[in-house]
């Protein structure tokens, strides 16, 4: 099995779509003062990911945090959409 360090391997959030099983949207979601994003970018971050990529649906909330962020390319198509932009984002 390959095993690459941390530094060598990406991370993604996929920060889209209608939140319908949340009821609401995800990245509006406040904890202690930060957004939920905010804060899981803060501890992606700590684990050294060479990049942490993430994708929105149709509009990009302010982050405070340094991220590549990229439009959905495939919205309405949950969280393979995502996946799919996140993966083309790197050809």
């Amino acid at each position: 099995m390959l095993k690459l360090p941390r530094e060598q391997v990406g991370a993604a959030i996929l920060a889209g779509g209608k939140g319908r099983r949340l009821g609401r949207d995800k990245t509006a979601i406040i904890l202690n003062g930060e957004s939920v994003i905010n804060r899981l970018i803060f501890f992606l971050n700590q684990l050294h990911f060479q990049e942490i990529v993430v994708v929105y649906g149709t509009d990009v909330k302010p982050l405070e945090r340094p991220v590549r962020a990229v439009k959905d390319l495939l919205p309405g198509q949950g969280s393979l959409g995502g996946i799919y932009t996140v993966l083309a984002s790197f050809s």
